[in-house]
């Protein structure tokens, strides 16, 4: 029978290889390995060595080649493959596993290489797991999915090294320096601003960086946060400077502020404030889908005697509130506010006049 000791040090000899491995293509030997234990108290055999080695290449796919100039028979480097890494010791039940999915779906747009590197790491580490469970088990993640709004268009296309910077200006708060290019089309125009990045929004398959930028003359409001698409950044360079934070800035409270992302022609609505009282006739289908998923708290609803539903709610005056009128086209008459049905009219009337034709 093994003495205590013996016990105890055979899984210290296996913690200590997982450290001392490196990914290709930093390769070691078994020897490298076997100096390694002797140096931390563990005197053992090249055998030994490779029992481990080969434990980790069955268990968590380390690879191994024939040493590179090596007379007679090569013996055997190891190392971890840039794909898989080295492994992580949690165990991985298919909650986690199904979370590791549906977050790389969703976040696969959004973070830099880097960051994205290491999730995709795990989450082939987690399917392997899963599939010693059971086959079942392996294919749960494959049965759910999440589609993200805006897939009627292509993404908006961003250099992955200015996305890479941004993140790491936005970590460290430091000031970047960038091209912007504004207008379209033969009216564009490039222009290098200095920006302190006070957040990034992702919205619709788009990029946005808010920020405030140094001013070129006193007429421009150098507190004034603005929010511009990193897809028109041709080029960008990180600066050493501290970012200028605007006073009583928070990024939630400007997300509700009614002027985020934009356009001109909304300025009456913009004028509304931040909440604004609707009153929506909606058809009694559509009605059912707006109950279901309501503007807000206190939405209600009353059966007029047209057939249609009054749906009276105090919502958020955002763009997406916005959008999401828009999306039900003719099959919603806006009441109230008057600004908001005003638009809704205005839109009509430019719709007819394009369409008689």
């Amino acid at each position: 029978m093994p003495s205590e000791e013996v016990v105890i040090r055979t899984p210290e000899r296996y913690f200590l290889v997982l450290e001392a491995l490196n990914v290709v293509p930093n390769y070691q030997s078994v020897n490298d390995i076997k100096e390694m234990l002797a140096d931390h108290g563990h005197v053992v055999t090249e055998r030994t060595v490779q029992r481990i080695l080969e434990y980790f290449q069955s268990r968590f796919g380390l690879i191994s080649r024939d040493k590179p100039n090596a007379a007679g028979r090569p013996p055997k480097e190891w190392a971890w493959s840039k794909k898989m890494g080295p492994p992580r010791l949690q165990p991985v039940d298919p909650p986690s596993a199904l979370t590791l999915q549906l977050a790389t779906e969703l976040l696969a747009p959004v973070l830099p290489g880097p960051y994205m590197k290491d999730m995709t790491k795990d989450l082939a580490r987690a399917r392997k797991a899963l599939g010693q469970i059971s086959p079942t088990a392996k294919k749960l993640p494959q049965k759910i999915k999440i589609l993200p709004r805006g897939r009627g268009r292509l993404p908006a296309t961003v250099d992955q090294e200015i996305l890479n910077t941004v993140f790491n200006a936005l970590l460290a708060e430091k000031r970047i320096l960038v091209t912007y290019v504004s207008g379209s089309g033969q009216q564009q125009s490039l222009s290098n601003y200095e920006l302190s990045p006070l957040g990034l929004v992702f919205r619709f398959d788009s990029f946005y960086l808010v920020h405030v930028r140094e001013p070129k003359s006193e007429s421009q409001d150098a507190n004034l946060v603005m929010e511009w698409p990193l897809h028109r950044f041709s080029s960008i360079k990180p600066l050493d400077t501290k970012i200028r934070m605007p006073p009583n800035f928070d990024l939630n409270e400007h997300l509700d502020n009614p002027g985020f992302i934009q356009n001109h022609f909304l300025k009456k609505i913009k004028k509304l404030g931040t909440e604004i009282k609707l009153r929506l006739l909606f058809s009694e289908v559509t009605a059912r889908y707006v109950m279901e998923r309501p503007f807000s708290e206190d939405q209600k609803r009353k059966t007029c005697e047209d057939g249609r539903v009054l749906i009276t709610a105090t919502a958020r005056n955002t763009r997406e509130l916005l959008s999401e009128l828009l999306n039900f086209a003719d099959d919603i008459e806006v009441l109230a506010p008057k600004a908001l049905r005003d638009y809704f009219r205005d839109v009509s009337e430019n719709l007819c006049r394009r369409y008689q034709t």
